[in-house]
């Protein structure tokens, strides 16, 4: 598989007022640091609705079905009914910021600058486990069957069992933070600030192939298909083929990429410090 060099620009969306940068992004919502999440029609461009609760920035966005959850800088996490646009609970537990949230099943996960993650009934809003063994905040999380990771400013990924809340496994091998993770089958990919991304064999906890390309921290991931997508403080988007690791094209933008989701159907919704979200339709040649 190749993708199409032609990378068309669908829709710019209009500026965002009051905005510095955005900092999370789940299929067409994103969130901003002047704490509101702002909900957009994808053909259209237009922001539809606002979301208002958090005291301040709103970090990271993710959706199960109707519900939306976001993590903020005020230590909490809401949920939203994505419909009506109104706060349905609110989730409190976190002594410091939340950055990164995963959703397996019924359980919500959330990691914190308090050096946690705490694990949620989605239906009762209760916090039912605390996992602690990082040293430092926790950055990112991601899902696969029975195991969650989480990527850490102490440099690590650990690697935790599901039903039990216990660490299996701590994988080393960054020099930097670990900003993103990303899962694809049995494989694990994570982001750092040092500037690389490491591809890990999940069953044996092995990095097999470590990727360069990128000049400057890599914050961002996204896993579709057989494509590996990687956003970074170099102001680009890489994409990569799974089966070889080899980088087939590099999107140049003006600004830092903070954050991105990739669309199944063929499109890369992205948001950059220049405070307009973006999205970059695609197709697969075989």
């Amino acid at each position: 598989y190749k993708i199409n060099q032609e990378f068309l620009i669908l829709k710019q969306f209009l500026p965002l007022r009051k905005i510095v940068h955005v900092v999370g992004f789940c299929q067409n919502v994103h969130a901003t640091p002047d704490s509101s999440i702002k909900v957009w029609n994808i053909e259209t461009g237009k922001c539809i609705k606002t979301l208002l609760g958090h005291s301040s920035d709103v970090f990271f966005l993710t959706i199960s079905g109707e519900l939306l959850f976001s993590g903020s800088w005020d230590n909490s996490i809401k949920v939203w009914n994505i419909k009506t646009g109104k706060c349905i609970k609110t989730l409190l537990g976190h002594t410091n910021y939340v950055h990164s949230l995963a959703i397996s099943g019924k359980l919500l996960f959330s990691g914190s600058g308090d050096k946690s993650i705490k694990v949620w009934n989605i239906k009762t809003g209760k916090c039912i486990k605390t996992l602690l063994g990082h040293s430092s905040d926790v950055f990112s999380l991601a899902v696969s069957g029975e195991m969650l990771f989480s990527g850490s400013r102490d440099k690590s990924i650990r690697v935790w069992d599901i039903k039990t809340g216990k660490c299996i496994k701590t994988l080393f091998g960054h020099s930097y933070s670990v900003y993103a993770l990303g899962v694809s089958d049995e494989l694990l990919f994570s982001g750092s600030g040092d500037k690389s991304i490491k591809v890990w064999n999940i069953k044996t906890g092995k990095c097999i192939k470590t990727l360069f390309g990128h000049s400057y921290p890599v914050y961002s991931l996204g896993v579709s298909g057989k494509l590996l997508f990687s956003g970074s403080g170099d102001k680009s988007i890489t994409v990569w083929n799974i089966k070889n690791y080899e980088e087939i094209l590099t999107i140049a933008t003006y600004n830092v990429i903070k954050c991105f989701n990739v669309i199944e159907d063929g499109c890369i919704i992205f948001a950059d410090t220049s405070n307009k979200p973006n999205i970059y339709k695609y197709k697969m040649i075989k």
